[in-house]
């Protein structure tokens, strides 16, 4: 995952936080990538 940058936090769960400078366009992200972020039940941006 080049030009992005990763993170986990811990708290009541384990949750990977994925950043890029410029932001992510959901035009980017193939249909099973939107349907893992669309079910999480909470995200951090």
């Amino acid at each position: 995952m080049f030009g992005l940058t990763t993170d986990f936090v811990q708290n009541g769960g384990t949750k990977m936080i994925i950043t890029r400078k410029e932001g992510l366009q959901a035009s980017e992200l193939n249909r099973v990538q939107l349907g893992m972020i669309r079910s999480a039940r909470s995200l951090i941006f």
